[in-house]
């Protein structure tokens, strides 16, 4: 099992199949480098394929600190770095949008030549003057609402997390809670989901936006947690050129329930 160890000695897993130019793909909160499986056996046929798991998440260690989306980016520099990247696609689902976001704020894009951003917003509060947060109103009551719940208690917290971005789950009665929870908790550490959950609610990238200077790709998922207006705003405020990739009847998770429409995309990019 390849890992590679980062600043702080945090070992952190990671996944290389294909071969050609590289495209790493960077998965969302409570997910893992697996989040990625579906989309990684089309494209492997065609690119070199990077995944890997944050701290805290999947195989990668679960130190006790360093859940914050600044953090994440700093790891993923250093696996760029350590595998000797250039060229490359990066693509971010859901909270990993938020971390190329801040690698790109942090790094820039010498090593890029394309931005991928999975239905993910620039800042996921909502406010008078910012309605394009989580589902359009998600607000800093909200937030702490919700972290009050992940301290009581994590597991209650995920089941509606996940009856509101896994369809199947969506379509599961209340009284199938005690069944399912053993399962959605596997793997899952709370102090860095919690951790990085405060750290979504205090990101603001919008102001960062004019620093990606490579490409942008912005798949919105007709079904998502974001309206289609948060992929008109980063066209209108990136400095390169942006094309929004629409996926019909697909959730937040489109990279497992339409694999082959998010590969597309991806490839669309690298022939950009």
């Amino acid at each position: 099992m390849p890992f590679f160890a980062a600043k702080d000695f945090t070992k952190l897993y990671y996944e290389e199949q294909g071969e050609g130019r590289p495209v790493l793909l960077v998965h969302g909160w409570s997910g893992s480098h697996e989040s990625m499986a579906d989309v990684v056996d089309i494209l492997k046929d065609h690119c070199r394929c990077i995944t890997y798991s944050h701290r805290g998440h999947g195989a990668s260690d679960k130190p006790m600190g360093g859940y914050s989306i600044a953090q994440l980016a700093r790891d993923l520099h250093e696996l760029i770095c350590y595998l000797d990247l250039h060229d490359l696609v990066l693509a971010g689902h859901s909270m990993g949008g938020q971390v190329v976001l801040s690698y790109v704020e942090q790094f820039g894009c010498a090593r890029l030549s394309g931005l991928m951003i999975w239905d993910m917003t620039p800042r996921i509060l909502a406010d008078e003057t910012w309605k394009m947060g989580i589902s359009g109103g998600y607000t800093q009551d909200d937030l702490l609402r919700d972290l009050h719940v992940m301290a009581q208690d994590f597991g209650e917290y995920l089941w509606h997390f996940r009856r509101r971005t896994v369809p199947e789950m969506a379509a599961l009665p209340e009284s199938a809670k005690e069944l399912v929870m053993p399962g959605l908790l596997v793997n899952q550490y709370p102090p860095a989901l919690i951790g990085l959950w405060i750290s979504m609610g205090s990101s603001d990238f919008r102001p960062m936006l004019d620093k990606v200077t490579v490409p942008l790709g912005y798949i919105y998922p007709d079904s998502g947690l974001y309206a289609y207006g948060v992929a008109e705003y980063f066209r209108d405020h990136v400095s390169a050129p942006a094309t929004i990739f629409t996926i019909q009847n697909a959730p937040h998770s489109m990279q497992k329930y339409c694999p082959a429409e998010t590969a597309q995309a991806v490839l669309q990019m690298l022939e950009a």
